[in-house]
């Protein structure tokens, strides 16, 4: 929210992005690439990712794939 220049990049400052990642906590483990491509394009320069020791196998492989998209800049599926 806000106005453009309010979620322009700041060199000098964190803009993080928090996320759930277990899916039983009411996290969205199976959307995180797309979500932190959003939180990306709406000025985030950082992910916090929160409950990651909780959660099953099945939401870290989640978490594992969308951080490597992430990582390596492909689109979010």
């Amino acid at each position: 929210t806000g106005a453009d220049a309010a979620r322009a990049p700041a060199a000098n400052f964190t803009v993080a992005a928090n996320f759930t990642v277990v899916s039983g906590m009411g996290g969205s483990p199976h959307t995180l690439a797309a979500d932190a491509a959003d939180a990306r394009a709406r000025g985030a320069n950082e992910l916090r990712l929160y409950h990651a020791g909780l959660a099953p196998d099945a939401d870290l492989a989640a978490v594992a794939d969308a951080l490597r998209s992430v990582a390596s800049g492909s689109p979010a599926e």
